[in-house]
């Protein structure tokens, strides 16, 4: 493929054809006022040979002079400057008119024949690159999505710096801005930060993209060296290819000048619109810097390193109190950490969460990030579906292909008793980032309620591969094997995680619904006591609801029905669809507690 800097070379090569062009004439010329390395000089030679061939001699038109530079070899024709005869050149008296007419035509001849030869050059020369220009501008049209893995840091690397993750996730969020192909979100690909060696064609497949953008950054005194590739993954060709160089303290052009560049790459016909959107960016570097930090530790989602990017987000809006984008990622990070919170905590994490959400409306409307921050604190905090609901679409509406903002719909949808909804916008979930282990916990879920048990396990093995220690796999699967017939193993498996304190009362819920459908009412009237005991939690009346009702204490299991109505209106919307639950909802009694709220599937 013939890059814009190749046919530059060639163009300079083929004006000093039979000279050298030493190769600081090559970077003077071509790359002005930046430094480039060797290899990317020999890059693009090895682009021009591979696309010239061999001359009639088998012979390359490009001749490498080592450690000197490169010569053109190949037959070219030059336009002289003086293609007419000259005052001294003109015909002595003694020549007839005719011969003057003849002597004149002969000139105007040659010369025109000159002017074809240098046209035929320039005419060859255009071919190639037009050719070739069109060659890329179709690959890259075709580009039906993309994944932008973080750029590797090249030499020593400061522990407080992830200047090419930060970069990567600033191009990420840019080309997301224009809402016309798929874009893999960091979390989707923030598995790559870490490693070392990967092969990047196969990244892609995984990551389930048409194009991977690959790069490396390299630092050097105050200057920052990126260099990049678009890969095409159906034959791991390149697309496309540069290098960047900017100062450290212009760490904003250098990131404008990346995004823009590979957007115009992979979105070609960027209105001047487009290309501000693209290029919008914060105010202050060093709050950049921390936000960057912020959203590196954010990814890792453990307690410790979420708490850690809190501190980087508040840190990042203290020098630049109008970084929309840094409340709108404290905001989520602040309901990821309820996860870790008992219930007091958790309510100073919905408020603080709440706030942060606000600003970052207020800020800048268009942040789908904030939408989803927001809905989750509407619908955790104020258990309002309405507005959480249209929170979300918002979210939607402003980043189709954000993966979280598709899950997250998807399960209100479920909620609202739309099944199939929920699963074509789960489903598009998946295919934006198929690496998400929740993601296919939720599709797991999804399968169970169509009835797909076959399909059902695969998503939650799927899920049970990229992430081991995910809670309630293994209580999903005993739920599946339940459902398949397997009962001994479904047994085993909840008494196994049972074990676990922290999914114990999970457990015991679906080990007592098993026990009571096989007719162990020992085991189930035993499980049932210690359910009574478990303290106040997310599913103590949903358990004590089942395993009654399937125990025969249906008066005390619409009791506790009643109960779960009060505490969580929303529950019985995706229950509905639970086989476990099947039998409950068919009775009589309680679709007269439930018919004014709930439809029936």
């Amino acid at each position: 493929m013939l890059t814009q800097k190749a046919f530059k070379i060639l163009q300079l090569l083929v004006e000093n054809a039979g000279q050298l062009v030493k190769k600081e004439q090559l970077i003077t010329k071509i790359w002005q006022d930046s430094f480039v390395e060797d290899a990317n000089i020999t890059q693009q030679i090895y682009i021009l040979r591979k696309t010239l061939g061999n001359n009639k001699n088998g012979k390359p038109f490009i001749q490498t002079l080592p450690k000197r530079g490169y010569s053109f070899v190949g037959e070219v024709q030059k336009i002289e400057n003086q293609a007419f005869p000259t005052k001294n050149e003109l015909p002595v008296n003694e020549q007839t008119e005719a011969e003057t007419i003849s002597n004149s035509a002969n000139s105007k001849s040659k010369a025109f024949q000159y002017f074809l030869a240098g046209l035929g050059v320039l005419i060859v020369l255009g071919i190639i690159y037009f050719f070739q220009f069109r060659k890329t501008t179709t690959e890259t049209n075709s580009i039906k999505s993309i994944a932008v893995l973080p750029f590797k840091k090249i030499g020593a690397e400061n522990d407080d710096s992830k200047i090419g993750f930060g970069l990567a996730d600033a191009v990420i969020n840019n080309l997301s801005k224009q809402q016309k192909i798929p874009v893999r979100s960091m979390s989707a690909v923030f598995q790559y930060a870490e490693k070392d060696v990967y092969d990047p064609i196969e990244a892609g497949k995984t990551l389930g993209v048409d194009s991977i953008l690959e790069g490396t950054v390299q630092r050097e005194d105050e200057k920052v060296r990126v260099s990049l590739r678009l890969l095409k993954i159906s034959d791991g060709s390149t697309l496309w290819a540069e290098t960047f160089n900017e100062k450290f303290s212009n760490i904003f052009a250098l990131q404008d000048s990346i995004s823009v560049k590979v957007a115009s790459s992979v979105l070609p016909n960027l209105s001047p619109q487009d290309k501000q959107i693209v290029a919008q960016k914060p105010a202050n570097s060093e709050a950049f810097q921390f936000y960057q930090l912020g959203v590196y530790f954010a990814n890792v989602r453990n307690q410790e390193s979420m708490e850690k990017a809190v501190l980087y987000f508040q840190k990042a809006i203290e020098l630049d109190p109008n970084y929309a984008l840094s409340y709108a990622m404290l905001a989520d990070t602040y309901n990821r950490l309820n996860e870790y919170a008992d219930e007091q905590k958790s309510k100073e994490l919905f408020d603080k969460s709440e706030e942060a959400s606000k600003k970052a409306l207020a800020l800048d409307d268009s942040l789908a990030e904030a939408y989803l921050s927001m809905a989750f604190v509407q619908f955790a905090k104020y258990k309002d579906s309405d507005a959480g609901r249209k929170s979300l679409e918002q979210a939607v509406q402003l980043a189709p292909y954000n993966p979280s903002a598709r899950l997250h719909y998807g399960w209100e949808l479920l909620r609202h008793q739309d099944l199939e909804g929920a699963y074509q916008q789960t489903k598009l979930a998946l295919e934006y980032d198929p690496l998400s282990a929740n993601t296919n916990m939720v599709m797991c879920s999804i399968w169970i309620y169509k009835r797909d048990y076959s399909q059902a396990l695969n998503a939650c093995e799927r899920a049970g591969e990229l992430q081991p220690t995910l809670p309630f796999i293994n209580i999903q699967k005993a739920s599946i094997l339940f459902l398949t017939g397997k009962n001994n193993e479904a047994i085993d498996l909840l008494i196994l995680e049972s074990k676990d304190e922290t999914q114990k009362y999970y457990a015991l819920g679906n080990l007592g619904y098993i026990y009571a459908k096989l007719g162990k009412r020992e085991e189930a009237e035993k499980i049932y006591q210690q359910l009574k005991e478990n303290k106040e939690s997310y599913n103590k009346y949903s358990d004590l609801t089942l395993v009654g009702f399937t125990l025969g204490k249906k008066e005390e299991s619409l009791k506790n029905f009643k109960i779960m109505l009060e505490k969580s209106p929303l529950v019985p919307s995706y229950l509905l669809f639970d086989p476990f639950w099947e039998e409950f909802f068919q009775d009589a009694d309680v679709q007269k507690l439930t018919s004014q709220n709930l439809k029936y599937p």
